[in-house]
């Protein structure tokens, strides 16, 4: 863990290809994911919060997520746990 600006914590990920795995076909096993435009091979700047569906990512917003936004899942990597308090 590394400290960051005004003190927050920064904890830093391992970015898994998805041409070596997948997450778990659980239920609501959302993790973060990181895509490329097809239009440029650009990697978008925002991941997003995504799921993996046997055969497709999903959003909250899109059940194909590489079809309806025109990008290609690359990496992904596990959401951290919550806060143990709520406040």
């Amino acid at each position: 863990m590394e400290t960051g600006v005004s003190g927050m914590s920064k904890t830093f990920c391992k970015w898994i290809s998805v041409l070596d795995e997948h997450p778990d076909n659980r239920e609501y096993d959302w993790v973060l994911v990181t895509s490329v435009a097809e239009e440029d091979r650009t990697f978008r700047l925002v991941p997003d919060v995504a799921e993996w569906r046997r055969d497709h990512w999903a959003t909250h917003d899109s059940y194909n997520l590489e079809e309806e936004k025109h990008v290609r899942v690359t990496h992904w990597t596990p959401l951290p746990d919550n806060p143990d308090d709520p406040e």
